[in-house]
């Protein structure tokens, strides 16, 4: 079956209407050699002979840049893009296939590809199509099979798109070099789920192992489903305090937390394959992804537990990674793990800085913990650091949100004492006693 080629890529040559083309003919070309290329397009368009006879019995009488010329006119809308292939098979058999004309013939195959993809057509086309090319000694490159993939998919041929990176999966692409290409286009169009899927159907397949940079991407997709995950749920959230959507019941917060909780298992599984298969030079990148999940999904003990797990590959753990476990642990009112973490930071290092000490102390503000909060700020002025302005407000404000008049005195004091406040007169309340409380600070 031959498949029509109908694109305007190329301008037609008029070699068959008498006109030479300046931009493809070479300046030995006079009259003659227009006859001889004419008679030959026309010879192969009649089909009274094999494309290989009539090649043959020109053989002499065609240059490298004849042959080429042959090859653009078949490559044209509306001529039979067949014959390129055919011609240029002749050309491999004769020894006639140079570097310029398997350049030339892969443009043109290409072309052809990606017209077939974008108009739609099934992709038995397309491989048919690919299988030929190998025929004759054009092998597609990894970039064609990349642009195949990610056009069916852009089309909303999604399933062919599958269908196509699995058939290449199981070819020569040792690098699964076409998966991880449609798993960057599947993340930039909000198919993270899938990117992770196709990986599981990947590794599901008899195979040696798969590269590293397939269950990078994967990762990234789970990281990226996190985010999306956690923006939509705060979305909810702030809908549900404006009173535009009802309060969810026990069932959809046990479906709620049943998804989230497959995000973490599916990546929890990539991370295990990619470090039975790369335990040695990538086991930190694995647990730095794993990391950032849970940091995402505000999973305080995960974060530590994948911390450690970070350490333990012995590579030196940048300060940022536990100052921001810190803030989730902080977030979720762990003060165990909070204080596991700074105790080893203080004993291995790296030692916990201002930064830290106002982690921990954002954690617990955002997460809704005055007394934590006043106790980690307190904790940071005793270990010589001195607030800044916006931290110092955010304590202050603290000061109506705990009922411990040990603490509010304290902080009280210690700011004034450290000159971060003016003097000032501190008035509590306490409503069950009915006692008024009024403090010279």
């Amino acid at each position: 079956m031959r498949i029509p080629f109908p694109y305007p890529y190329f301008v037609r040559p008029s070699l068959v209407q008498g006109r030479g083309n300046p931009r493809c003919r070479s300046s030995s070309l006079d009259g003659d050699r227009d006859a001889v290329v004419s008679a030959a397009i026309y010879e192969l368009e009649v089909m009274v002979k094999e494309p290989q006879e009539v090649l043959g019995s020109m053989s002499d009488r065609l240059s490298a840049q004849d042959l080429q010329l042959i090859l653009l006119y078949f490559s044209q809308s509306g001529r039979d893009a067949w014959y390129a292939l055919e011609v240029y098979e002749w050309m491999q058999g004769v020894g006639r296939a140079g570097e310029e004309a398997y350049d030339l013939m892969m443009s043109i195959m290409f072309k052809w590809l990606m017209h077939l993809a974008s108009s739609g057509r099934p992709l038995q086309e397309v491989k048919s199509l690919l299988q030929d090319m190998t025929c004759v000694g054009l092998k597609p490159e990894p970039d064609i099979l990349q642009a195949i993939a990610c056009t069916y998919w852009d089309k909303g041929s999604k399933d062919d798109a599958l269908e196509f990176t699995l058939n290449c999966s199981d070819d020569d692409d040792d690098n699964q070099t076409t998966a991880v290409a449609l798993m960057w286009r599947m993340l930039h169009s909000n198919g993270q789920r899938q990117a992770m899927d196709l990986l599981k159907r990947i590794h599901a397949k008899p195979k040696s192992k798969l590269s590293f940079h397939i269950y990078n991407v994967a990762l990234l997709a789970a990281i990226a489903e996190q985010q999306e995950f956690t923006r939509n749920l705060r979305k909810l959230r702030v809908y549900q305090q404006k009173g535009m959507v009802h309060a969810l019941d026990d069932g959809d917060n046990e479906m709620i937390r049943n998804y989230e909780k497959s995000i973490h298992l599916h990546a929890e599984q990539i991370a295990s394959w990619a470090l039975e298969e790369h335990q040695e030079e990538k086991a930190a990148t694995i647990h730095q992804k794993l990391l950032a999940m849970y940091c995402v999904a505000g999973y305080g003990l995960e974060a530590m537990r994948a911390l450690w797990r970070l350490k333990l590959t012995g590579k030196a753990v940048h300060a940022k990674f536990y100052n921001v476990v810190l803030g989730v642990c902080a977030y979720g009112n762990h003060q165990h793990a909070a204080r596991l973490i700074l105790d080893t930071m203080k004993q291995e290092g790296p030692v916990p800085d201002k930064t830290s000490y106002s982690a921990l102390f954002g954690g617990f503000i955002n997460g809704g913990h005055a007394d934590q909060a006043i106790t980690t700020f307190l904790e940071m002025m005793d270990e010589g650091f001195i607030p800044d302005k916006n931290t110092t407000l955010l304590a202050m404000k603290q000061l109506s949100r705990v009922n411990d008049i040990a603490l509010i005195q304290k902080l009280s004091q210690r700011l004034v004492e450290a000159e971060l406040v003016d003097p000032f007169i501190l008035y509590l309340y306490i409503d069950d006693l009915k006692l008024s409380i009024i403090l010279l600070l």
